[in-house]
């Protein structure tokens, strides 16, 4: 465990829980934008 312990795991496992959500929110952002837009078309 001290192994696991020394090396910063916790550190980049934020980093791609981080990465993850942006590009999930990013995603959402765009999709929401788009239904919009197709409203706004639409009528």
């Amino acid at each position: 465990m001290s192994i696991f312990r020394d090396q910063p795991v916790s550190h980049f496992y934020l980093i791609e829980v981080f990465e993850s959500m942006f590009l999930f929110l990013c995603f959402f952002l765009l999709r929401c934008a788009w239904l919009v837009y197709d409203c706004m078309v639409a009528s």
